[in-house]
């Protein structure tokens, strides 16, 4: 059952990871770096179809492919909307930033989702500002575009977000750390959903030449879990991944989370 110190211990724990990430000098974080501050990352399968997922506890099923509507290829047209194929020239030509191009890659995404019925599944957007800060410009480049609850009043959230960070397997940035360790905390503040025991994130981090990755976070007990998956590139359109990330970008609550109501 959720209690009320139970979620003091939660916000505490946070608060003080937050501050430790916050001044640390360093913008990449090991696993063994994290282990020292009480976070667990393990690399995961975020596959397709929910027989096949290989995560230690999942608290998002994607979409399948029988509910899953295409996006509207017209739609996205008259939105003057094309996936943002990679032109390593743009950057000479136009001066273009890494991060913008994590930006168009988001925004597509974004779109595609919206027109297969995000809303219809039960995601509502929420006002960023509501949370702690999710932005960074002076250490680093990172922000939180978009941050969805569900209708259910279950507690998940997911969001995306925007870094001109270059990512490898073989870290997590300090942007992802802070933007999953903030949304906890802002679920945690919400009094809608007090009572539950956990808050799940599912983020997906947009960064550096066009890649992403799938972040899954939760607390367990005081020690905060943090599952990823690799390094996908979007750096040219693929179908196949476009409807994978749709999927997951749809995708619904789940999971054994106590309540106290």
């Amino acid at each position: 059952m959720a209690s009320s110190n139970g979620n003091e211990a939660f916000r505490r724990t946070l608060r003080l990871l937050d501050d430790r990430i916050s001044s640390a000098e360093y913008l990449q974080f090991g696993a063994d770096d994290l282990q020292e501050m009480n976070v667990i990352v393990r690399p995961a399968s975020f596959a397709r179809t929910s027989e096949d997922i290989e995560l230690k506890l999942c608290f998002f099923i994607p979409t399948t492919s029988n509910v899953l509507s295409a996006p509207d290829e017209q739609d996205l047209a008259e939105e003057f909307l094309e996936f943002p194929e990679y032109d390593a020239t743009r950057e000479e030509r136009y001066g273009e930033k890494s991060w913008e191009r994590a930006r168009s890659l988001e925004r597509y995404l974004s779109c595609c989702v919206i027109d297969c019925g995000l809303d219809e599944l039960g995601w509502n957007s929420l006002d960023v500002s509501k949370y702690k800060v999710l932005w960074e410009y002076k250490v680093s480049q990172w922000y939180v575009e978009s941050v969805y609850c569900h209708n259910s009043k279950y507690p998940h959230v997911k969001a995306t977000m925007i870094s001109d960070h270059e990512g490898n397997d073989g870290t997590l940035f300090r942007g992802e750390l802070l933007a999953l360790i903030r949304l906890i905390r802002g679920r945690l503040a919400t009094k809608s959903v007090a009572h539950y025991s956990n808050y799940p994130v599912l983020l997906f981090s947009m960064m550096g030449v066009q890649h992403v990755r799938i972040l899954q976070a939760y607390m367990d007990s005081s020690t905060l879990v943090i599952q990823k998956s690799k390094l996908y590139d979007c750096r040219h359109k693929n179908s196949g991944l476009l409807d994978f990330l749709i999927a997951w970008f749809l995708s619904s609550p789940t999971g054994e989370l106590t309540s106290s109501n």
